[in-house]
């Protein structure tokens, strides 16, 4: 029996539901498409994430969610290593292209990338990669950066536009530890009560 053909969308660092590339082409190529989040263990041990990173992770997928769900979809969120994700997915699924925003973090993440850089050629799946910002990773030069980072920057905005997902939702059980649910879920309160509103008031707007 042939697996089911899909694309996915594997979310990174930016977590919007508008101006989002990796996800207008999720919706360009016109068939099903998984929208996955995952908080690695190795990542999560690194000593520069913070449980405000992970917080706020949580919190803005939480969001994203609110918007999808007009579509019927969601971001299906995942506690593993990236590699041991995809080998699940490519059991039950024929990936044919994975897209993301490209990294640009540790040495740690780098490594991380590279493993699923070799699955994707291994199993002939596309994965495409897309500049977030004006970082450019692994030139050898800065020529022409400028003119690069330019352009990026003044680049149009995406107006995102989804469609109506018709397949069932996904299952499985890479599900996050209780204790770390938990922490995820809690808002700090380190902030003012005021300050915590405005702030709030503000990432609004990046959805």
């Amino acid at each position: 029996m042939n697996s089911k053909a899909i694309n996915i969308v594997w979310l990174k660092r930016d977590l919007r539901s508008q101006d989002h590339l990796p996800l207008k082409k999720a919706e360009r190529a016109g068939i099903p498409y998984l929208i996955i989040y995952l908080f690695e263990p190795s990542i999560i041990e690194y000593p520069d994430t913070s449980h405000r990173h992970l917080q706020f992770a949580y919190h803005s997928i939480g969001n994203l969610n609110k918007v999808l769900s007009q579509f019927n979809r969601r971001v299906d969120l995942f506690y593993a290593e990236a590699i041991d994700v995809f080998k699940y997915l490519i059991k039950d699924f024929n990936i044919i292209s994975v897209f993301s925003y490209q990294e640009s973090g540790t040495q740690a993440s780098w490594e991380l990338d590279k493993k699923i850089k070799d699955f994707c050629k291994y199993n002939k799946i596309n994965w495409e990669e897309s500049q977030r910002d004006g970082i450019i990773r692994g030139i050898k030069n800065r020529e022409d950066w400028n003119k690069k980072w330019y352009h990026k920057m003044h680049s149009s905005i995406i107006q995102n536009k989804y469609t109506i997902c018709k397949e069932n939702p996904l299952e499985h059980s890479f599900l996050m530890p209780s204790k770390l649910k938990s922490l995820t879920k809690r808002v700090s309160k380190l902030l003012p009560t005021c300050r915590r509103r405005k702030c709030l008031e503000i990432l609004k707007i990046f959805h």
